[in-house]
């Protein structure tokens, strides 16, 4: 009887030690990836992937920081590590980590202004407007709020400014904060703002403080002015990378999608309203939306011209070669993986 009583004992132990393994290895376990990023719909890929569940798929828990002010405020934190993903414009904070030997690439697009996706937006004072002031060579001696003094925004405005045969000398730039240009404009501090969505539709829509003068689609054209950035802490690991991009991508072919569903759209508004600041339905359906390519590239020929302004802004010291500065390998992966699944 004692033997057999623990013939019992010893199978119900084999049993449960069974299960418990069976359990764990049932579990996939979760690489958690840090992304940092300014909070824009251009970051819609991401947030759908999230959303539905692109990344979990490929294993990856997401730990999403989308309250920086600009996206170079996330190249230190990419840089030592405490992110391994940013979002965030070709800006001289990048080119100039590079120049510090710190590995970072750009992997990916994030929004790009395409032909009828120009988000970034030229407005003018509404006053100013009614009064006459229709076109760009009206802003010759006028105050002019930027984001910024060197970066890829700038470069739009330079691009615009140039089609009235004006440079950024011949307006006075006021650098201001993006959330901050409609009321700008509504109480006169500025007379004109180079406004990215959905900022531009607060102001024209909602406050009716400024009316539209041009759209960036006009003077650039497949332009990235948002990318993905990949730091040593994901570059350290490949295959990570690879699958990060996979998620991204299929969220990047759903928002496609959305641009021409509009039961679709809806749902992205809806997860725009969840990841983002504004919360107003209204001028998500009004705004225009960003540009995403669902293959996620976009024209890596104007990375030079790019940074031939930062240098003559004195921004940045030396001009880097394209190739050391963005690396579509891990979105070639990403997308072969995808075809090899025959997933969307």
């Amino acid at each position: 009887m004692r033997i057999w009583r623990w013939a019992v004992f010893g199978l119900a132990c084999v049993l449960a030690l069974a299960g418990s393994w069976g359990s764990a290895l049932g579990q996939r376990r979760m690489d958690r990836v840090m992304v940092g990023t300014v909070g824009h719909p251009s970051d819609a890929g991401m947030y759908i992937a999230m959303e539905k569940g692109y990344f979990a798929e490929e294993g990856i828990e997401i730990s999403l920081n989308n309250t920086f002010r600009t996206g170079g405020q996330t190249i230190p934190l990419l840089a030592t590590g405490q992110l391994h993903v940013g979002g965030g414009a070709l800006d001289p904070a990048f080119i100039n980590a590079i120049h510090q030997g710190i590995n970072l690439k750009v992997v990916a697009g994030k929004g790009i202004i395409r032909r009828g996706n120009g988000f970034n937006v030229l407005l003018v004072r509404r006053e100013l407007y009614e009064r006459g002031l229709r076109s760009i060579a009206g802003l010759r001696g006028r105050k002019l709020a930027v984001t910024n003094l060197e970066g890829a925004v700038t470069f739009e405005v330079q691009e615009m400014l140039k089609t009235a045969g004006l440079s950024l000398r011949d307006v006075d730039l006021v650098v201001l904060p993006n959330p901050e240009m409609p009321v700008a404009l509504q109480n006169g501090a500025v007379d004109a703002a180079f406004v990215i969505e959905p900022v531009a539709t607060v102001a024209t829509y909602r406050l009716k403080s400024a009316v539209i003068l041009m759209t960036a689609d006009r003077v650039v054209h497949d332009f990235p002015i948002g990318v993905i950035f990949y730091g040593p802490a994901i570059l350290a690991h490949p295959d990570l990378a690879v699958r990060w991009m996979t998620a991204y991508i299929r969220g990047l072919r759903y928002y496609d999608v959305a641009m021409r569903d509009p039961s679709v759209r809806e749902e992205v508004i809806r997860i725009f309203l969840k990841y983002l600041p504004f919360k107003d339905v209204e001028v998500y359906r009004n705004m225009i939306w960003p540009g995403l390519r669902p293959d996620g590239t976009f024209n890596v020929g104007y990375v030079r011209p790019l940074q031939e302004f930062m240098l003559e802004r004195r921004a940045i010291r030396a001009v880097v070669p394209t190739e050391q500065l963005v690396d579509f390998s891990y979105l070639q992966k990403a997308l072969d993986r995808i075809r090899e699944r025959g997933s969307r």
